[in-house]
């Protein structure tokens, strides 16, 4: 199962994150469900503070949704990179700019995050195994 969501790139906006990734990783045991939305809604939150930085813009999500696994594009069109795109093991909160938990938990609950700086936004690809 394929789906994707255009929204934009305003803090109000980010509600319909919710319901859009209940319809696409549904049915996993909803600790699950809630970790991964609360992961994806912190980077889309990221997005919005720091790579649009009060410009408008939008921020599209594909997810890919395959009996155990779950794939997540996240991309954004905005002039900046972010300065929190650490991929790798999870960042200690208190080494990034802004001291904040968002991509710590990004990184703590999806098993994959690669980051890709493109010439026309950034990129985030997203992977979690997922209960049946």
């Amino acid at each position: 199962m394929n789906r994707e969501l255009s929204l934009d790139a305003a803090f109000e906006a980010l509600e319909a994150l919710s319901e859009f990734l209940n319809d696409a990783v549904m049915p996993c045991e909803s600790r699950t469900l809630y970790q991964v939305k609360l992961a994806v809604h912190e980077l889309c939150m990221n997005i919005v503070q720091h790579a649009y930085a009060g410009e408008a813009g939008v921020i599209v999500l594909s997810v890919e949704r395959e009996r155990l696994s779950l794939s997540l594009e996240i991309r954004d069109f905005a002039r900046r990179g972010l300065e929190v795109s650490l991929t790798g093991k999870a960042p200690d909160p208190f080494d990034l700019p802004e001291s904040g938990w968002g991509m710590p938990i990004v990184h703590r609950v999806m098993d994959t995050v690669v980051y890709h700086r493109l010439a026309d936004g950034n990129q985030w690809l997203l992977s979690k195994k997922m209960d049946s």
